[in-house]
């Protein structure tokens, strides 16, 4: 069972990586995408800035600068958008639950842009565990494909 897969790696190795789609389902996957690229789209001059090195408005000085969080800092919750309903979808709270021992609540989301780096990574793109909560399952879900070496 995918669950039990995924949860078995979080416990052993901290980290677990799975197919987008299998996790939420192809409809939501599919509006999803959507969803992303049209958020994308509005938020283009933004983006230009980031790539150009720019000062922008709109983010904090204390942000990492190679991330941009494209519904800003704290987005208001909407229990019908498709952000909170992936995060409802069943088999991620069945992995969260089974990996917790316990009924997970959602604590925030976000569609993040990463801007290529210009060096190697560091901060938080190295290896880390957060230490925000003493026992929490953050699930990223890349909306692009990452290659090995990056």
């Amino acid at each position: 069972m995918l669950t039990t897969t995924l949860t078995e790696s979080l416990s052993h190795e901290g980290i677990a990586l799975g197919v987008a789609s299998d996790l939420i389902g192809p409809t939501l996957w599919e509006e999803l995408v959507q969803e992303a690229r049209l958020v994308t789209e509005s938020q283009q001059w933004l983006l230009a800035l980031a790539r150009a090195g720019k000062t922008i408005p709109t983010v904090k000085k204390a942000q990492k600068s190679y991330l941009l969080h494209l519904l800003g800092d704290w987005p208001v919750y909407d229990a019908q958008s498709v952000w909170a309903r992936i995060a409802a979808a069943p088999a991620l709270t069945a992995t969260a639950a089974e990996y917790l021992g316990g009924t997970p609540s959602m604590r925030a989301y976000n569609l993040w842009y990463t801007l290529p780096a210009t060096g190697g990574p560091s901060g938080s793109q190295l290896w880390h565990r957060d230490v925000d909560d003493a026992h929490m399952c953050k699930a990223f879900i890349y909306l692009t494909d990452v290659p090995d070496e990056a």
